[in-house]
């Protein structure tokens, strides 16, 4: 673990002095070891902890922190044998207390190693990642869920490939399921490691920042959620399921009642051999149920309605069904399948509105006893689309996330 010149350090005048002096001090022995013919060079895997005056913490200054980083890049790829060979991984260890309206993934209750008492653990609110690297380049964005431990699991991955294996007894096996060992978070079949070339910032450019430098790392997995009326029991079931990824892999899944029912989660770990149902009763709640489900990536599912009882056919019954194809239509581009469907006997037209960047709205009327299917485009895998009847103002369904794209991670 290089903790810089801790002895040069505390003998700064103030602890925020973030002259170059001092900060070439306190990182001397790392820049030492970086260089060819090092008397100690850097073992395989390195933990470089920031004084307190560069770690960007409160009330340190973000600009110090970013000299550090500069200063700890710059050794690294000062020595090509050493760059061309190096993952650099950026760490922090909170969000110092911001708000996150993203969810963290929930354990259920009684989930081995991660309740306190009555309390989860869980993940807590959201930190920065960066992963700076020849296999990262290009501005991408990995959306699978990571922690603290995915760190270490990555050192597992690493060294079972180099025949030394070894597993941390500290991470519950919920915890291993949920998060990722960061591995499709890099592209090892393209490595980059020379120097990035930037544009001339002189040169007025009418798009700085093309647009493939803003996609998402690709996933061979997704979440899905679907929905059931028993009319006969006046039971709503909503099947949550992962399609796709490693076999070990696990969602964490969080389902809300929007209306009718006191405001709580409930949680449910979904693996691809093992779907998880929720579901409602609307006997108690006057036959109309609301509720939403989130998990990562930006999934969301949003079911809301009234079971019609049993045998009735009177007006138009809307039941609507969705698939999450990849690799379909125009340029083999993800496509959502909906399936719309009138069980009643008038007919039924359905709105379906872009609830993104999209900006589209389309209807569909469905004749009595009739089904019809749209295809619903989705932008590099991602879909949001709110569907709406003219026959039941309760009635409304909620499709978002990201079809999966990848084949293998």
């Amino acid at each position: 673990m290089w903790r810089g010149n801790a002895t040069y350090y505390s003998g700064t005048t103030t602890p925020d002095d973030d002259s170059d002096e001092n900060l070439d001090a306190v990182l001397k022995n790392f820049h030492d070891a970086c260089q060819p013919g090092a008397e100690h060079p850097l073992p395989e895997v390195s933990w470089l902890v920031a004084p307190y005056g560069w770690s960007e913490h409160p009330s340190a200054d973000t600009q110090h922190g970013e000299r550090y980083i500069k200063k700890v890049l710059d050794s690294l790829q000062s020595n090509p044998d050493i760059w061309n060979h190096t993952l650099f991984i950026l760490n922090y260890d909170e969000n110092d207390g911001k708000f996150d309206h993203v969810l963290p993934p929930w354990p259920e209750p009684g989930t081995a190693r991660e309740y306190a008492g009555d309390y989860p653990l869980g993940f807590g609110a959201r930190v920065p990642m960066l992963l700076v690297s020849p296999w990262t380049r290009g501005g991408h964005v990995a959306s699978e869920v990571f922690d603290q431990t995915s760190t270490i699991k990555f050192l597992e991955t690493w060294a079972a490939h180099l025949g030394k294996p070894f597993r941390c007894p500290n991470i519950s096996d919920w915890r291993r399921s949920i998060a990722g060992d960061l591995t499709s978070a890099l592209d090892f079949t393209h490595p980059q490691p020379g120097p990035a070339a930037f544009p001339d910032p002189r040169v007025e450019r009418s798009q700085p920042i093309a647009a493939d430098h803003m996609k998402p790392r690709p996933l061979s997995f997704h979440p899905h959620a679907t929905i059931s009326e028993d009319r006969a029991s006046g039971t709503v079931t909503a099947r949550m399921t992962l399609a796709g990824g490693p076999k070990d892999k696990a969602l964490s899944f969080q389902v809300f009642p929007d209306k009718y029912r006191a405001f709580s989660n409930t949680p449910y770990t979904v693996t691809a051999r093992k779907p998880r149902d929720y579901t409602w009763d609307t006997k108690a709640t006057d036959g109309k149920y609301a509720f939403s489900i989130y998990s990562n990536d930006g999934f969301v599912r949003s079911f809301a309605g009234q079971v019609a009882s049993a045998g009735s056919r009177h007006g138009g019954l809307p039941r609507a069904e969705a698939d999450l194809l990849k690799g379909q239509g125009v340029k083999h581009e993800a496509q959502v399948k909906l399936t719309l469907h009138n069980d009643g006997t008038k007919p039924v037209t359905y709105t379906l509105t872009a609830h993104d960047y999209l900006g589209r709205t389309q209807k569909v009327t469905v004749a009595q006893g009739r089904t019809k299917v749209v295809m619903w485009p989705t932008q590099e895998g991602r879909y949001d689309v709110v569907v709406t009847v003219d026959t039941d103002t309760t009635w409304t369904q909620r499709y978002a996330g990201r079809v999966a794209t990848a084949g293998k991670r």
